[in-house]
């Protein structure tokens, strides 16, 4: 094998393991903000008619959405990056072997 030849090699090898690298990130999800309940659950505090907690309700709601189409995104971002990688590794294969036909042809 030529010089040319192990550098495809060694593409092809960097190319698949981030496409792996992506697809095992792909899984990965941040988990959701959760507040424990108070512990005086008969107690009620209201603030210019209303209640202390709900400002910190509508966060959590506000928040956990965001995290979800944050979760979504990320996940179909790295699918893709991963399908880009395999689709990389897959030229440098097929440029790798190209390049073993002329050698062995010009033989």
């Amino acid at each position: 094998m030529t010089l040319i030849s192990w550098i495809w090699s060694i593409f092809i090898l960097i190319f698949f393991l981030l496409a792996i690298l992506n697809f095992i990130r792909s899984t990965k999800k941040v988990s959701e903000f959760q507040v424990e309940e108070r512990p005086m659950k008969n107690v009620s505090f209201i603030v210019r008619g209303v209640d202390i907690d709900e400002p910190l309700k509508n966060f959590i709601t506000d928040f956990n959405a965001y995290v979800a189409d944050y979760n979504k995104s990320n996940s179909k971002q790295n699918m893709i990056a991963g399908l880009g990688f395999i689709a990389a590794a897959l030229v440098a294969l097929l440029s790798l072997f190209l390049e073993l036909k002329i050698i062995n042809s010009s033989i």
